[in-house]
């Protein structure tokens, strides 16, 4: 149902888009953060990320607000997203040392940096401004583009590592969807393999 000081049909349409955007969402990440449990795929800091988007989108949805600002949220954060699903794909089927697998990940890169880091910043510093959004939501965004900030330390240790090659060989390790695994501490770079 629109807000109360929704008076035409244009509003009502957006605002119940930005709902049904939010409800799909929260099922990809009940769904994801279900698998990443289930299968251990993920380390601390993505579990983490998954946890503050459920809860804000759970937060938005029970309370009507924020929905313009957590359906932009999602789309900047979530952008990548598919270029990431590809590079997996590439992987299993032993691709993704391919002109194809290049293009990928110089794709994220690129998008995580512009959209994610730049424009996430943009509206970052909009939302810690506004008056209308609540503290709970400008907490919640304040520590998703700190997670972001942190995997965009790891991208670009993964992209110098993969134009300027490691110390030494590589080892395999398992790999989290961003590329790069903190385990024990230390930041360990996967071999392209």
């Amino acid at each position: 149902m629109a807000p109360s000081n929704c008076f035409n049909p244009l509003c009502a349409f957006f605002f119940l888009s930005s709902q049904v955007a939010m409800v799909v969402c929260l099922g990809y990440f009940l769904f994801d953060f279900s698998w990443c449990m289930a299968m251990q795929t993920e380390g601390p800091l993505m579990l983490c990320h998954h946890l503050l988007c459920i809860t804000g989108l759970i937060l938005s949805l029970s309370l009507g607000v924020c929905g313009a600002e957590l359906s932009g949220t999602i789309v900047g954060s979530e952008i990548t997203n598919p270029l990431l699903q590809l590079r997996w794909f590439l992987k299993q089927t032993n691709s993704y040392n391919s002109r194809l697998g290049a293009i990928t990940d110089f794709a994220f890169v690129f998008l995580f940096i512009t959209v994610r880091i730049g424009v996430g910043a943009w509206f970052f510093v909009v939302g810690m401004m506004s008056d209308r959004i609540m503290l709970i939501f400008k907490i919640g965004g304040a520590a998703l583009y700190l997670i972001s900030l942190i995997f965009l330390a790891q991208i670009l240790s993964f992209a110098r590592h993969k134009l300027f090659g490691g110390e030494g060989k590589s080892r395999k390790v398992p790999h989290t969807s961003n590329g790069v695994r903190l385990q024990n501490g230390t930041h360990e770079h996967i071999k392209s393999s």
